[in-house]
């Protein structure tokens, strides 16, 4: 997890450094294990980020981490599969004792969570737990919405339903 929140930072330190930008209005958004990511990044550098927007957001890694593998010494020294990917030994060493919903209430800035409510992946009660957490948090959950947002099977375009969310949460903010 490390790798990623530091890779993320060097993301965000070189587009605050670009003269067009205004630094003072980023925005961060993340999905799944992004939005995790994105999630310990706002709560390391929350005077830098202006709001944040997490798509069924992976929130719950570490604690499945740990269920899977009930002590550290019975982590892969190997890559491996969790989570449907397959990651690397120092992914699993630094998330496991990682307390996420004890770190990411440290951003108090606005946060928009977006979910749906068939997503198998991340289940939606992820989001309501960090609604919890978070200080200034809302959650818009996506009837029949499933991990991705592909279209419903009537045809309903779930990502347009998610944009149109986001674009009222960043006019209104």
């Amino acid at each position: 997890m490390i790798t990623e929140t530091e890779d993320l930072k060097a993301v965000m330190d070189f587009v605050k450094a670009q003269p067009c930008v205004d630094a003072s209005r980023i925005t961060m958004m993340g999905q799944s294990m992004g939005g995790l990511v994105t999630s310990l990044v706002a709560a390391e550098r929350a005077d830098e980020i202006a709001d944040v927007v997490l798509f069924y957001p992976g929130l719950m890694a570490p604690e499945n981490l740990r269920e899977e593998y009930p002590t550290a010494a019975d982590l892969p020294t190997e890559p491996a599969k969790f989570l449907g990917a397959e990651v690397g030994p120092v992914f699993f060493w630094d998330s496991y004792d990682l307390d996420v919903y004890g770190t990411i209430g440290n951003y108090t800035g606005l946060v928009l969570l977006l979910h749906g409510t068939a997503d198998k992946l991340v289940p939606v009660s992820v989001s309501e737990k960090a609604l919890e957490v978070y200080e200034n948090a809302e959650l818009k959950v996506i009837e029949g919405g499933n991990h991705g947002f592909p279209p419903l099977e009537d045809g309903t375009n779930v990502r347009e339903i998610a944009y149109n969310y986001i674009m009222e949460f960043l006019e209104n903010r």
